[in-house]
């Protein structure tokens, strides 16, 4: 087994794990083991893969620790620059509320790793809480596959979830900006998305959805009735350019091709010599 490999299965038992190695504070950061730390002393992770923090679920978490404090410690380890503070890997939100309620400080779990190590598992950990939004879990299991080399397959061992949802997240990754734009902001869901994907106009349709309230079953629908009507429109055409190609082909005695987009077309002639060329000029002069 590769260390890769090892590592790739010890991160996959879960943050939880981590955060049961030790429950007893003391009163040093010790690596691996719970305790406390000033609020001040902690950094935000600028490779941080949460990007958008809505203000209703912080809202939300302050008044669970203003009633029963942090639960969960956060997961730091020393800052790379800064010798004197810590880097937070996973539990931004945590701290953010602990800020906001002038929390003195905060439990921690202080782990020594790497600058690669710290983004893994602060991907994982953002992922297998659901603290991200679809665009964001797509984009960390991006970065888990082009950074560290997991396939679709490792990363559902590891996540916890099946091999289709990871390849049907990453797929949303390809649509137009404005639409993974509003599957962040929750204005359309995941499934909408997943249903555009299919459609040869995706931000035509999506305005639908907003206006009408269009459901997912709706929105699948109708992308299943437009590329219906898209193969058909398809195939009248492959039979026009095949007429109009043999029609063409008989009068200039050239192998002629022609292909017919939604917004024109092409016109190819084939010839060997120079003098077919002049032939093929001669006879369009002549018409």
């Amino acid at each position: 087994m590769t260390n890769s490999t090892h590592r790739k299965e010890s991160l996959g038992r879960g943050l939880d794990a981590l955060f049961q190695e030790s429950s007893a504070p003391t009163p040093s950061a010790i690596a691996g083991e719970m305790t406390h730390l000033k609020t001040f002393r902690l950094k935000p992770n600028p490779h941080q893969p949460r990007q958008r923090f809505s203000s209703d679920d912080l809202e939300s978490l302050v008044n669970s620790i203003r009633e029963k404090g942090i639960l969960q410690p956060l997961l730091v380890r020393p800052h790379p620059q800064d010798k004197d503070n810590y880097e937070i890997i996973a539990g931004e939100r945590r701290w953010r509320a602990a800020k906001t309620l002038n929390l003195e400080e905060v439990p921690v779990i202080v782990r020594e790793c790497s600058n690669s190590e710290s983004l893994e598992l602060a991907i994982i950990e953002n992922v297998q809480r659901h603290n991200l939004d679809p665009i964001e879990e797509a984009e960390g299991f991006q970065r888990l596959i082009e950074e560290f080399s997991y396939t679709q397959e490792q990363l559902a061992k590891v996540i916890g979830k099946s091999r289709s949802h990871i390849a049907n997240t990453v797929r949303l990754l390809q649509l137009p900006e404005s639409i993974k734009k509003l599957v962040s902001e929750g204005k359309i869901t995941a499934g909408h998305a997943r249903a555009l994907l299919s459609h040869p106009n995706p931000e035509t349709l999506v305005d639908r959805i907003l206006l009408e309230g269009m459901n997912v079953r709706m929105v699948e629908q109708k992308v299943k009735e437009t590329t219906t009507k898209s193969m058909l429109v398809e195939n009248e055409h492959t039979v026009q350019e095949l007429e109009i190609s043999q029609n063409l082909t008989q009068v200039l005695g050239l192998k002629t091709v022609v292909k017919i987009g939604r917004k024109g077309g092409t016109l190819t002639i084939h010839f060997g010599t120079f003098e077919q060329m002049d032939d093929i000029i001669t006879k369009l002069q002549k018409t």
